[in-house]
């Protein structure tokens, strides 16, 4: 008796990505659909997503774990493998992928580890790996949740989960300027994610440090040398800039001082 195939789409969330969609929507050629969901570009991403065949809509961007619901909402399966624009299926977890839809998808969701690319190499310290990570769900059973920019899947209680091998391989930051912009980004968005909370000191100084010490010495950046030393430098930075912006929004006007 053969086990039903299980038919998957696939979706990706895109503002501005012409540098990362050709390659992540390659690699998800053997889904059924590929459903993209993007913000408004104003580069080529939405012509290159359509030579690729995928069913392109554009939608305002709700925040990265609305947009992901919103996106998840449009598909035409169940089945939801969701991938970020800057990410890619390796071969050996595409391998997993099919061998385990050919047997009938019998979990609710299944994790992967995704590999990071930082700088010159793949990082495989400082809390960079195995990052496992729920990529391929039933809609059914689980849902995207967690506080932007950091959204993850949330399943239901007793909810069965499998680990696949291979990894899902992440390009974050084309070099250290565009990881500097993302830093700037992405703390304004946590900031105002939880504004109105007080920020002391220790928020400021003893936060950064704990994470720089963590990143670079108990998750062992240290091994990576100077990519793990700059590695550490911007997740400390990243900790820092979030809770001056939180500072800013509790304790600086919106009008400020006219500039001449």
């Amino acid at each position: 008796m053969h086990s039903q195939i299980s038919p998957i789409s696939a979706i990706v969330i895109t503002f501005n990505e012409e540098a990362n969609i050709s390659r992540c929507l390659k690699s998800l050629d053997f889904a059924d659909e590929i459903v993209v969901v993007d913000s408004f570009s104003a580069d080529q991403t939405l012509a290159i997503a359509q030579a690729h065949g995928a069913k392109v809509m554009q939608q305002k961007f709700l925040g990265h774990v609305e947009q992901k619901n919103f996106a998840t909402r449009q598909a035409s399966h169940d089945w939801i493998l969701s991938l970020d624009a800057d990410e890619e299926i390796s071969p050996e977890l595409r391998k997993s992928i099919l061998s385990a839809r050919t047997e009938g998808l019998r979990a609710d969701a299944y994790s992967v580890n995704r590999r990071s690319y930082y700088l010159t190499d793949w990082f495989m310290q400082g809390g960079w790996y195995p990052d496992r990570k729920i990529r391929l769900f039933n809609r059914t059973r689980a849902c995207w949740t967690g506080r932007n920019p950091h959204d993850h899947v949330r399943i239901e209680p007793g909810a069965r989960v499998v680990h696949l091998r291979g990894d899902l391989l992440h390009y974050p930051y084309h070099d250290l300027s565009d990881h500097l912009e993302r830093i700037q980004s992405y703390s304004i968005i946590a900031a105002r994610g939880k504004a109105g909370k007080r920020v002391t000191s220790l928020h400021l100084i003893g936060h950064p440090a704990a994470k720089f010490l963590k990143a670079y010495l108990l998750k062992g950046a240290i091994l990576q040398g100077t990519r793990g030393l700059i590695f550490s430098v911007m997740a400390a930075l990243s900790v820092f800039m979030k809770y001056a912006k939180l500072w800013e929004l509790r304790n600086c006007a919106s009008d400020g001082p006219e500039r001449h």
